[in-house]
């Protein structure tokens, strides 16, 4: 017997309950905090969380491109974790692009501004 007073057998019932519930607890904290972060999103940004959410890369595709790699077959959960890292790493390259264009966009504005502005001064009053 162990110091709660229990045989080891019904601790080990026990303890397992109170992690149930503290990862249900956890769950529900989670998805309220999803709940007011989506609710303070504008329309642009609810349309493209809600494109993210229904993206996928196929699985039958991500199965076949790793096996070709490794040599060997791979588990359902591979092609699952990978088809996510491949979602994101996607996501991440989509959101370097929309910063690269906003950037040469803003180059763009600041130069011609830049030019207009010396052709004006130029000018002769």
């Amino acid at each position: 017997e162990g110091t709660s007073g229990q045989p080891p057998s019904k601790r080990l019932k026990v303890e397992p309950e109170k992690k149930k519930e503290k990862r249900h607890k956890v769950d529900e904290d989670e998805i309220q905090k999803m709940q007011v972060l989506v609710s303070s999103f504008s329309e642009e940004q609810l349309n493209r969380y809600e494109m993210y959410r229904r993206s996928a890369f196929p699985k039958a595709a991500i199965k076949r491109l790793i096996q070709s790699i490794t040599g060997s077959s791979v588990s359902q959960n591979v092609v699952i974790a990978m088809s996510g890292i491949a979602k994101v790493f996607a996501g991440e390259i989509v959101e370097e692009g929309e910063c690269f264009i906003k950037s040469e966009i803003f180059c763009y504005n600041h130069c011609y501004f830049q030019k207009k502005n010396t052709e004006i001064q130029s000018k002769p009053h």
